[in-house]
Order: C-alpha cells, then structure tokens, then sequence
C-alpha cells in the first residue's frame, strides 16, 4: 500500500496538470463550437484520445516493450507434465519449440495405448 501511495504522490501533480491542459481546451471548443447534437461523440473520442495520452505518460521509462506470448500446449485433458504452467488445456509451455512439434500426436498415441491396455 504504500508503494501507491508513494506513486500517487509522485504523479498525481503532473497528471492532474496534463489533465487541465487536455480538457479545459476540449471542453471549452466543445461548448464553443460543436453542436449540441454532436457532443457526446465528440466527448466520447476525446476520452479515447486522453487514454492515449494517459498511457504514454503513464509507462515506466526504460522498460522494453517486449510483449510476452506464450505459446498454448496441444489440447488435451490433465497433463502430468512438470514443463507446463496450469496443465491441461491451454497451459503454457516452459519447453523448447522443437520438443513439442507433435505433442498432440503423442497425446493421442499414449492416450490410445492406455485406453486398448485398460480394455484387454
């Protein structure tokens, strides 16, 4: 809590400033010259500009902009595997690429093999 707190004192004075820079010009044309009709999607698009401006004011400096994708896991029931995070559907993989090339064929052959050994 007190990791926010310490951010919110530090960047609410710039924020609050870049917040009457941005909106007393935009309200003060939009009830100067846009129609009454018009407003709220006038509004509306500036809202979506000031996100913009919040999120580049608001990202940490020096940070990569690496996005983190993991790659799911072939579909399948429960997994065992100790590779994995989350097992089963969807679980993302902590093994190389090349290790899972026809993981769901191998699935599907183990699962296979186990169901014929549990019918004989």
């Amino acid at each position: 809590m007190t990791t926010v707190l310490q951010t919110l004192h530090q960047r609410l004075p710039s924020l609050m400033k870049a917040n009457l820079a941005f909106w007393l010009p935009a309200q003060g044309f939009q009830f100067a010259a846009v129609p009454v009709d018009d407003q709220a999607v006038y509004v509306a698009v500036m809202g979506v500009l000031w996100n913009g401006v919040l999120a580049v004011v608001t990202t940490p400096k020096g940070v990569p902009e690496e996005p983190l994708e993991p790659e799911p896991v072939a579909a399948g029931g429960a997994n065992d595997n100790d590779n994995e995070v989350g097992g089963g559907v969807g679980a993302v993989a902590l093994v190389p690429e090349e290790e899972r090339e026809g993981a769901a064929e191998r699935e599907f052959a183990a699962m296979s093999e186990e169901v014929s050994a549990k019918a004989r």
